[in-house]
């Protein structure tokens, strides 16, 4: 039990969350009994579905749906981007400050999706992992700024070694990518950007 307990210790919070996204996938997959999870399965085990939060109050959807994908694509692509940037983020900042930056950010952006879903009267499903990834952008964005302000009063705490207008450019470039594409849930993204922004000032 000890070494299991210690070999759990040593495991990546990025790993773990990229297997059970991974997981998901393969149940949602069973569960459609198809080579991409059908709508129903997607309502089912837990997709952001602006008709139930609206009417049923189902609000823990705004967790569950950041562990599914709509297709092989777009899991590849999230995943790719957790893992790349989640393991970043989690040298710098340590395992418990990156899960509750990244949860916190999935929930503001699938909260940020059913806001703008709601005002708009769209009866929409939402899914994905990519609301939580922008959080992790926020998070790095609010720590170059508070980077900044404390060089200039000589009290750098946290030294984060990402250039400053690469980051910039990272994610505007994703977000026009996600205005120019269709089906892409852009107010998500952006709900999860401020929410790791806003949770990295106080980190």
């Amino acid at each position: 039990m000890n070494n299991i307990k210690y070999k759990l210790k040593l495991l990546d919070a990025t790993d773990v969350l990229v297997a059970i996204n991974i997981l998901m996938f393969a149940l949602t997959l069973l569960y459609s009994r198809g080579l991409q999870p059908n709508t129903q399965a997607l309502v089912d085990f837990g997709g952001n579905a602006t008709s139930y939060m609206k009417y049923g109050h189902e609000y823990w959807r705004f967790f569950t749906s950041m562990f599914l994908h709509a297709n092989i694509i777009h899991l590849l692509v999230n995943m790719y981007s957790l893992k790349i940037l989640g393991s970043t983020v989690e040298k710098i900042f340590g395992r418990r400050n990156f899960m509750i930056v990244y949860l916190f950010s999935g929930i503001t952006g699938s909260a940020a999706s059913y806001l703008v879903n709601t005002i708009m009267n769209a009866n929409s499903l939402s899914v994905g992992a990519s609301g939580a990834i922008f959080g992790l952008l926020g998070l790095l964005l609010s720590q170059k700024f508070i980077e900044k302000r404390n060089i200039m009063k000589g009290k750098l705490k946290r030294y984060v070694n990402i250039d400053y207008n690469n980051l910039i450019v990272i994610i505007l470039v994703n977000l026009v990518i996600g205005f120019s594409i269709s089906n892409i849930d852009n107010s998500a993204h952006i709900g999860g950007l401020i929410g790791g922004f806003l949770l990295g000032l106080i980190l």
